[in-house]
């Protein structure tokens, strides 16, 4: 262990030298911190070259509360800390992907306040690095995030960001939720339990506030005797409708499934509307 130090310095070295951060004094770049900027809901910057890990990593992210931003290239991180200001940067390193070195120096040049979690093999020379770096510049390094990860391993690494209030409840009243057009459809693969095999999936409305992120529907969806509720459920209806024949259109038939209360149910005049 003691003679394997020297190896990990001489790589943060060789990388520091590549990075060509050995210019910047880290003492000019001391944390000023962002104090005053803390939301409720925390913003999470994704930089990965691959788009499909940066989808994923973002839907991870938004389940748990999340605002996500993406960073496909080095060169958006600028524009990016300075449009969003995140609280978390997620960082993926792996060979050929995002340009680590730049990264690290738009970090300390902007004085980048938040922190920053490296998704990656531990024990790979480059994470190591990218750690060791960090540490030096000030920046505020979580521990590396090892791959395959879990939702669950996820939560543990970002837990100190997620904030202890609750949303507010209502979060927002849903009749300006169905203006604002803040509404989606989530869709829940349903498995046959005889044979394993897909067998459709379930619609699951979801908001998603320009200022707190995705919101659970315990903060927005209304007791089935008010009147948003029917609005709320044409809504559900006629989008799952659309999905349906989109599709049709693209993979086939596929069996969808929504949930509806009861008082909409027993109400004919509703059912007739939605039926035409």
């Amino acid at each position: 262990m003691i003679a394997a130090a020297p190896t990990m310095y001489d790589s943060a070295g060789v990388l520091s030298d590549m990075v060509g951060m050995n210019h910047i004094n880290r003492n000019d770049h001391a944390r000023a911190g962002w104090f005053g900027h803390r939301r409720l809901t925390p913003r999470a910057c994704i930089a990965d070259s691959k788009k499909h890990l940066r989808t994923f990593l973002a839907d991870a992210l938004e389940d748990l509360g999340f605002i996500t931003s993406e960073c496909g290239d080095a060169g958006e991180l600028d524009g990016v800390l300075d449009a969003e200001r995140p609280d978390l940067l997620v960082l993926g390193v792996s060979t050929g992907g995002i340009e680590i070195d730049k990264i690290l120096e738009t970090l300390v040049r902007k004085e980048f306040g938040g922190k920053v979690l490296v998704i990656g093999q531990p024990d790979s020379i480059i994470v190591k690095a990218v750690q060791q770096i960090g540490d030096e510049y000030g920046i505020a390094m979580l521990p590396t995030l090892p791959t395959p990860f879990s939702a669950s391993s996820l939560r543990i690494c970002v837990a100190q960001l997620l904030p202890l209030e609750a949303a507010p409840s209502p979060a927002v009243d849903v009749a300006e939720a169905l203006k604002t057009g803040w509404l989606e459809l989530w869709y829940q693969q349903k498995i046959n339990l005889r044979t394993l095999a897909p067998a459709g999936a379930e619609a699951l409305v979801r908001m998603r506030h320009p200022a707190w992120g995705v919101v659970p529907p315990a903060y927005f969806i209304p007791d089935d005797r008010d009147p948003n509720f029917y609005a709320l459920s044409e809504f559900v209806i006629g989008r799952v409708i659309e999905d349906w024949h989109y599709l049709l259109d693209q993979k086939g038939a596929v069996d969808l499934s929504i949930n509806l209360p009861a008082s909409f149910l027993r109400d004919g005049w509703a059912v007739r509307e939605a039926a035409s």
